[in-house]
C-alpha cells in the first residue's frame, strides 16, 4: 500500500473519530445541564442559591472544554443566563427565577440539537 494513502486513511479516521467524540461530548455536557436544571425546577420554590452556585461552577468548568469546539456566544449566554438566575433567586425574585429556567431549559435544549449530528445539518 502507498504510504500517502495509510496517512489518509489514518487523518480520516482520526477526524471521524474527533468529530464522534465531540458529538457525545457535548450532548452529554448539555444533558448534565439539562438534568441540574431539572432538579432546580422540581425542588420548587424557594430556589437553593447553593445549588445554583454549585451549577455555576461545574458550569465554568465545562464550558472552557466546550469552547475548544462550539461557539463562545452561546456559552457566554448560558453563563449569563445562570448568573441572572442567581441574582433573581437572591432577590427572592422567584416568578422571574421560574421564567428563567425555563429559558435555560430551551435555550440548552437548542443548543445541544444545534450540535448533535443530524441529516438535517450535512445537507
Amino acid at each position: 500500500m502507498n504510504f500517502k494513502l495509510i496517512v489518509v486513511i489514518v487523518l480520516l479516521v482520526l477526524l471521524l473519530g474527533g468529530g464522534i467524540y465531540e458529538s457525545i461530548y457535548v450532548s452529554k455536557t448539555l444533558g448534565k445541564l439539562n438534568e441540574q436544571i431539572d432538579d432546580i425546577i422540581a425542588m420548587g420554590e424557594p430556589y437553593s442559591a447553593d445549588k445554583i452556585k454549585d451549577i455555576i461552577e461545574w458550569w465554568q468548568g465545562k464550558s472552557n472544554i466546550l469552547a475548544m469546539t462550539v461557539s463562545h456566544t452561546p456559552l457566554t449566554e448560558v453563563t449569563f443566563t445562570l448568573n441572572e438566575l442567581l441574582g433573581t433567586v437572591e432577590a427572592e425574585d422567584y416568578k422571574s427565577s421560574t421564567a428563567i429556567l425555563y429559558k435555560l431549559v430551551g435555550f440548552v435544549d437548542s443548543l445541544k440539537e444545534s450540535y448533535s449530528f443530524s441529516a438535517n445539518h450535512i445537507i
